[in-house]
């Protein structure tokens, strides 16, 4: 992965947006800081949950802009992401209106 961006550290995070909206599982802090210079990321989520910690990840908690708990149930997990899609004004369902 370290050679298909070398030289443009967002090019896998701008290859992802010409597919999705939403990027999820960059690894590199570098990668994430250069596609939020360019203004392809607004928003950094991170969701903390009880595991160990992922050694291929640079980046850490407090480079977050918002943080979503998951560490209770799943329907709690849901709850808290369908309140900050709201929040975000994401539509929750295709061709739904926030």
């Amino acid at each position: 992965m370290n050679e298909y961006r070398e030289g443009d550290p967002s090019r896998l995070i701008r290859d992802c947006l010409s597919h999705s909206d939403i990027v999820c599982g960059p690894r590199d802090k570098a990668e994430l800081l250069a596609a939020k210079g360019e203004g392809l990321i607004d928003l950094i989520v991170w969701v903390d949950r009880d595991v160990p910690e992922d050694p291929t990840v640079t980046y850490s908690i407090d480079d977050a802009d918002i943080v979503v708990r998951n560490r209770g149930t799943l329907l709690q997990y849901e709850e808290r992401l369908a309140r900050l899609m709201k929040a975000l004004r994401i539509p929750l369902h295709q061709g739904e209106v926030p």
